[in-house]
């Protein structure tokens, strides 16, 4: 009882940094233009980074395997069955009419890239995914069942964006920073819409670390959802270079192709189930291979 205490106590003080680094990033990007937007994007997501993630090394020491550090290589794994299904549904989208790519600045682009990848990764992708898919899901595994497991580490995930959101509100009132109000959802979009994408998303990503073993699969399959929805769905507000026309209700194409990434890794586990091969997982301090 006490290592789940410990591990999902350093769950709970990561994800307060990552909230607090969040908000101060759309803070100062609301009050930021040009290369003082890139900047006060960057000095959250290097502070997230630096804090977050030693802490979660720091908790997890005795146990380190609960974290799945194991095979970086494995991060293009889960990237690429994200960005395959998302070339799948986007260009089937598009064959039938609907998204279309109007032009592209290739300079502009790479440019993006190359930051969103930097600042996705510090803020957001690395962090988050030694949080829940790493510590969360690698505590409860280690107690119960990989899909005990797998609902406790969603159900985090989806608990967490509004938790951080109050956080941050708080954080930046006591700072007098403009925050947005406590909600359920950022942005003002649907709370059911979202909490459905959460759900779909925390799932592939719990799949994908299940498939692979491996806490940077999930690191992957992050990175490249985040950056995908900023340069194809409509209204990212991200400067991409890309100009992209979307009709009416483009924005469930993401959710379709999460569906299809959530089915392609659900395929593998059942491969290597009929396979007889098995994933690995911690138990009892140790890196031991268990069937999933």
């Amino acid at each position: 009882m006490f290592v789940l205490a410990l591990g999902l106590g350093g769950v709970a003080a990561a994800a307060a940094v990552v909230a607090v680094g969040g908000g101060a990033s759309d803070a100062g990007e609301a009050t930021a233009s040009g290369a003082g937007r890139l900047l006060v994007r960057a000095a959250p997501a290097v502070t997230t980074l630096l804090v977050a993630v030693p802490l979660l090394l720091v908790l997890h020491r005795r146990r380190r395997a609960v974290l799945a550090l194991a095979r970086a290589r494995q991060a293009v794994v889960g990237g690429g069955v994200v960005l395959t299904c998302a070339a799948v549904v986007f260009g089937v989208d598009a064959a039938a009419g609907g998204t279309r790519v109007n032009a592209v600045d290739v300079p502009m682009l790479l440019v993006f890239l190359l930051t969103n990848t930097a600042l996705a990764l510090a803020l957001e992708a690395v962090p988050e995914e030694l949080a829940l898919r790493g510590g969360a899901f690698g505590v409860l595994a280690s107690r119960w069942s990989a899909g005990v497991a797998a609902v406790g580490a969603t159900a985090l995930f989806v608990a967490a964006p509004a938790a951080a959101i109050a956080l941050t509100w708080a954080v930046g009132s006591l700072l007098g920073l403009r925050v947005p109000p406590p909600s359920l959802a950022p942005g003002g979009q649907d709370p059911l819409i979202y909490a459905v994408v959460l759900v779909l998303f925390g799932s592939m990503l719990v799949l994908a670390r299940l498939v692979t073993g491996s806490v940077w699969a999930c690191v992957g399959a992050h990175l490249v959802f985040l950056t995908v929805n900023r340069v194809l769905a409509p209204g990212s507000g991200f400067d991409t270079g890309v100009s992209v026309t979307s009709p009416p209700g483009a924005e469930l194409l993401v959710l379709v192709y999460l569906v299809l990434s959530v089915v392609v890794f659900a395929a593998f586990i059942r491969r290597n189930r009929r396979n007889g091969r098995q994933q690995l997982r911690w138990d009892e301090g140790n890196e031991d291979e268990v069937a999933i």
